[in-house]
């Protein structure tokens, strides 16, 4: 129940004395009412339940019931960023460029080509034609190469003829030793001239080059008939096999100069198709470890990381010692990430490595697939104040909000009965890229009962950052369950959601300070069923005056003056009702000579006086209000508490109680200009010229 504090209320005295000619009374007494006005109120709905912030009035001036609720602004630079990255790649000694790598040399000498001129070394002589097939060479181990596991580069066999005799389709052949398996076959030399050399050009693809392995030759010879020519056997044709570009997996040589020219990316996750990423704050960690037995000078570098201030592009120079390790720590606040290459993957983010040894070590190593370069990457704490490209429904987690609720108690109207309600939505963002919203509002009892509202819907774009509204439709009983979730009766509202930014379609801009927010409004017409109560209207404070004291100019009381009271005839109080409710009611007065004593036990009490209903149209809006006027007599034995015969002003307080019925359980509308009015003044008849 509403319970107003007493005021004292300060009136205006408005005396009416109506007189009769003194000329020539027809009697020797006579009586004059002396109207004292003590209350002119009304109370309307609006005062009734200013105290109740959820209460509003309908545009058509019904009251109804709002509760708002909203989901706190979500700034998506706190959500929308890079989870923390690790990766890493390797450059294996199949990545290596080994360049002019000897592999082999070795001779075919004379004495094994044709046997026949043997015993012929150190003179002068002809020699007549002659054929050779499949003649092995010396096999002599080269110093600087044992083998090798070749997966693909290029070879050039040299076939040097240092005999004085032309050679005709002359071929060469690798042979394994354990197997005689043909490993290498070169193409035919139609014609060798003596002392000339020709160069083989090779395509290897898969080839192993054993330790153990010699070479065969073919080919035939004219001879120098008619001309005789000076015989050595152990000159012959010399073979050379330079291996160049080649990339091995396993190799047993001395290193030759080798470079390194390798390109790799590191994966920013499927979440993002970058074309630009503004960073704050982040640091991308290097950290590269060598396996190989020599020295190496290198450069990392990425043309899609950029200094926003020089325009400078990541470069980065590293120097690791044989079997060493480096480490760095780069620091990415105010760089950017620019993918903006159509042509790749953009959400790989590029790296190119290249340099090579510092120095050739001298005997032969050992090397394979374990000896490396090991590069390792880390992304880390990455926060970034824009973001361009693309998202495919991004999911961030939007900040829920609970709202508490009291649907029991509407001001001084109780017993609130919903048979319509809505709910508005309404979202708000700075977002240029598409976002789809999808969330529930909950409605929770204190039963632990619950039901929902769902809702999916997408966010107008802003053009130009500024926050845009998008008006969802609003939830009614006739598109939802908004009256079951009403009436349970909730004392708490939850919402919460998901925003999904970008639909993997359409490239976008996202800056961190782009939020997300929404409102929620729950309205419902307010139909009351009225419990009988009570309210407190105004107190009005009475002085009466000591005998031969005049009425001041004091505003915040009345004033009656003792010579009136002395010589009363008879006191009542006169009020006059106006009911713009559509219930009925009474109307109490009580006075006394104290303020606790006016609410625990008055002095005078007048009443009930009852007041109905006013008239309602066919829509049960009332069309007019009831009136009724009222003369309350005071008893003879209460008329004392109105004089005064003391030397000091005697205090009475007056107040005026409405009680307003019950609806029989029956809901009613309540208007914001409904409203009950009450006027009240004491009515004092009193005797002229009367001796007693």
């Amino acid at each position: 129940m509403f319970h107003r504090l007493a005021r004292l209320a300060g009136l205006s005295l408005c005396v009416l004395i109506v007189s009769c000619s003194l000329e020539s009374p027809k009697a020797p007494n006579w009586t004059v009412p002396i109207n004292v006005p003590l209350l002119d109120s009304t109370y309307t709905v609006i005062e009734l339940v200013e105290h109740y912030e959820n209460a509003f009035i309908f545009p058509d001036g019904l009251l109804g019931l709002r509760i708002n609720s909203e989901l706190d602004t979500t700034r998506l630079g706190d959500y929308l960023q890079l989870a923390d990255i690790s990766d890493y790649f390797k450059i294996s000694l199949s990545d290596f460029y080994l360049n002019n790598l000897t592999a082999d040399v070795d001779l075919f000498a004379l004495e094994n080509i044709n046997p026949a001129v043997a015993g012929l070394h150190g003179q002068q002589s002809t020699v007549p034609p002659f054929t050779f097939k499949n003649v092995p060479s010396n096999n002599v181990q080269h110093p600087e190469f044992r083998s090798a596991s070749i997966l693909y580069g290029h070879a050039t066999v040299q076939i040097f003829n240092r005999l004085p005799l032309d050679l005709d389709n002359v071929t060469v052949q690798l042979v394994q030793e354990s197997t005689h398996e043909i490993i290498m076959r070169s193409d035919a030399i139609a014609h060798l001239p003596a002392k000339s050399t020709k160069l083989l050009e090779m395509q290897i693809d898969t080839l192993s080059i054993p330790s153990q392995a010699y070479w065969l030759i073919s080919g035939q010879s004219p001879g120098s008939s008619p001309e005789s020519v000076m015989i050595d056997v152990h000159e012959g044709v010399e073979l050379a096999l330079q291996l160049n570009q080649v990339h091995v997996s396993r190799l047993s040589a001395k290193l030759p100069a080798f470079s390194i020219d390798h390109e790799v990316a590191i994966n920013m996750g499927k979440d993002f198709i970058i074309e630009k990423l503004s960073l704050k704050n982040g640091s991308m960690i290097f950290e590269i470890s060598n396996s190989l037995p020599v020295a190496l000078d290198l450069n990392l570098s990425s043309s899609h990381i950029i200094n926003r201030a020089s325009a400078d592009t990541l470069f980065m120079p590293v120097h690791l010692e044989a079997h060493g390790k480096f480490r760095h720590v780069f620091d990415l606040a105010n760089y950017e990430i620019n993918l903006l290459d159509k042509q790749r993957l953009t959400h790989l983010l590029p790296f190119h490595i290249h340099g090579g040894m510092v120095n050739i070590p001298d005997g032969v190593v050992d090397l394979n697939e374990e000896n490396s370069i090991q590069v390792d990457i880390a992304l880390r704490d990455i926060q970034f104040g824009q973001f361009s490209g693309l998202l495919d429904h991004y999911q961030i987690a939007l900040d829920s909000t609970r709202t508490a609720v009291d649907l029991e108690e509407f001001g001084d109207l109780e017993g609130i009965e919903v048979d319509d309600a809505r709910l508005n939505v309404t979202l708000f963002s700075t977002l240029n890229i598409p976002v789809q919203f999808v969330g529930n509002i909950f409605s929770l009892n204190k039963k632990g009962e619950s039901t929902s509202l769902y809702l999916n819907h997408p966010l107008n774009p802003s053009m130009d950052r500024r926050e845009v509204a998008t008006v969802l439709p609003p939830f009614t009983p006739a598109n939802s369950n908004i009256l079951l979730f009403i009436n349970l009766n909730p004392d708490q509202l939850l919402a919460a959601g998901h925003a999904f930014i970008g639909d993997g379609k359409k490239s976008g801009c996202v800056y961190a300070d782009d939020y997300i927010r929404a409102e929620f409004a729950f309205e419902t017409a307010a139909k009351a069923i009225f419990q009988e109560k009570r309210i407190d209207m105004d107190t009005t404070l009475l002085h009466i005056l000591p005998p031969g004291q005049s009425r001041s100019s004091r505003s915040d009381v009345m004033e009656l003056e003792s010579d009136w009271t002395k010589q009363v005839h008879d006191l009542s109080f006169k009020a006059n009702i106006g009911n713009h409710m559509p219930v009925g009611g009474q109307m109490i007065i009580k006075v006394a000579e104290t303020l606790t004593g006016l609410v625990a036990d008055p002095d005078l009490i007048l009443g009930p006086v009852e007041i109905g209903p006013a008239r309602l149209d066919s829509e049960g809006r009332v069309q007019s209000a009831v009136s009724k006027e009222t003369l309350l007599a005071i008893p003879a034995d209460k008329v004392s508490l109105f004089k005064n015969d003391n030397p000091h002003t005697r205090e009475l307080y007056v107040a005026i109680d409405i009680r307003i019925n019950g609806s029989n359980e029956q809901s009613v509308q309540i208007y914001g200009s409904d409203y009950i009015n009450v006027q009240a003044a004491l009515l004092v008849n009193m005797d002229v010229n009367n001796e007693k």
